[in-house]
């Protein structure tokens, strides 16, 4: 498939990484936990960022930025893991009676899931926008080369 500048890349790039991270996230079976906006882990997508320039005619060219993977922060959490102290407390339940607890400061283990470097290396994207960006690129040089050639 040829792309026509880096915004098409960057989108592509976005839709196979989503597709397998989504993928990935369900054969690991995360429990669905919902935060205060209502963002779910099974709606983890991967975005291309692109900025927009100016070629050398005083064309807008569109540059790609970067690839960001959008999720829940416990998405993260699950992925990098977690070693640390919880904090001591209270907590009171209403159903289905009202009931006060307390606990006390324990240990707290949560071993990382490298999902996400997984599921990166099974999309193939970093080679995917590798050999894109330099077809793209290596063709905005000759173009120039040409012209810097050609007013001599």
């Amino acid at each position: 498939m040829e792309f026509k500048n880096e915004k098409e890349v960057a989108k592509m790039a976005g839709m196979l990484l989503t597709i397998v991270l989504q993928d990935k996230i369900k054969t690991l079976g995360f429990k669905e936990h919902y935060e205060n906006s209502g963002k779910k882990i099974s709606n983890a997508e991967a975005v291309g960022d692109y900025k927009v320039g100016k070629a050398p005619n005083n064309m807008l060219k569109y540059y790609m930025n970067k690839l960001v993977i959008k999720m829940p922060a416990y998405g993260f959490i699950q992925h990098y893991g977690v070693s640390g102290i919880r904090g001591s407390g209270s907590r009171t339940r209403h159903k289905p009676r009202t009931t006060t607890y307390d606990f006390r400061y324990h240990n707290y283990n949560l071993p990382a899931k490298d999902y996400i470097d997984k599921a990166i290396s099974r999309s193939k994207v970093v080679p995917f926008v590798m050999e894109n960006i330099t077809k793209i690129r290596g063709k905005e040089i000759m173009v120039s080369l040409k012209n810097f050639i050609e007013k001599e």
